[in-house]
């Protein structure tokens, strides 16, 4: 037996000292100028006018354009018209692109975002379907990110949320809420309104982002922590936020994350004005 325990203690002495393997292969690589494009959609004026749609969407082509894609950016368009750039940009070559995002901001509901009115309405499956079966992008990462409601239901206790999404591989879906959960602004009258969830990415994005390299994935998960700290009057509050990864590989972003977030990230006084985008 004392042999035994001997020869396990050498093994991992050995093992203290051996190479860590190479995951270089794993990465989403190399990273390419321009990284590819980026169509942004800020939709405020389906049902009741929200403002805050097309502030996100300005913010967001600020920082993809700092990030090195290429913007295309939307405001108030109907779901023809989003298929129909949607198209377009599949058409184009993207051979010399490492990626591609989408981002929408606007009214949702369950697996459907709205274009310029309540009746114009636009199964998410049917933008995913263009991009992922789109020959430029094959292999390449395709991100999704939708701040938007998801139902009508709000935040009363914790509850699982249980989310399916297609299982295409090299994508990423980023939701503001959960299944069926509102996703809420922010009225700040001297800034102008923004979601509370874009508020998030866009902080941890940040515009001076190369002292640390995160992947997109651990990004997200700092997105989530700050939605989940922030707080509404009253009991309700931003259902916590998911994404659903089928990467096959790492993808690196590259942010800074102060030691102390001084973008006021943690908690809102009761005087905070909150609206929601059903």
């Amino acid at each position: 037996m004392k042999r035994y325990v001997q020869e396990i203690q050498s093994d991992e002495k050995e093992n203290e000292h051996a190479e860590r393997p190479d995951f270089a292969f794993d990465l989403y690589y190399p990273v390419k100028s321009p990284r590819g494009v980026a169509l942004v959609i800020g939709n405020g004026c389906s049902g009741n006018v929200l403002e805050s749609c097309r502030n996100d969407a300005l913010r967001i082509e600020k920082e993809f354009s700092a990030s090195g894609y290429s913007v295309v950016c939307l405001q108030d368009k109907s779901c023809d018209e989003i298929l129909g750039e949607a198209k377009r940009i599949t058409a184009l070559d993207h051979s010399e692109h490492d990626s591609f995002i989408f981002y929408f901001s606007g009214h949702g509901d369950s697996n459907i975002i709205y274009g310029t009115s309540k009746k114009d309405k636009l199964m998410i499956t049917d933008i995913v379907e263009i991009f992922t079966s789109c020959s430029w992008l094959n292999g390449k990462p395709k991100v999704f990110l939708w701040d938007c409601c998801r139902g009508d239901l709000c935040m009363k206790s914790n509850i699982e949320d249980v989310f399916i999404a297609p299982s295409n591989y090299d994508t990423i879906f980023a939701y503001s809420s959960a299944f069926n959960y509102k996703s809420f602004v922010e009225d700040k009258k001297a800034s102008g309104t923004l979601s509370i969830w874009t508020q998030c990415f866009c902080y941890h994005l940040g515009e001076n982002r190369h002292n640390t390299s995160y992947h997109l994935v651990e990004l997200l998960t700092l997105v989530q922590r700050s939605v989940k700290e922030r707080s509404l009057y009253f009991d309700e509050k931003q259902m916590a936020s998911n994404y659903v990864c089928f990467l096959t590989k790492f993808f690196k972003y590259d942010i800074v994350v102060p030691l102390k977030e001084k973008y006021r990230l943690r908690g809102r006084s009761s005087e905070t004005a909150k609206a929601h985008r059903g």
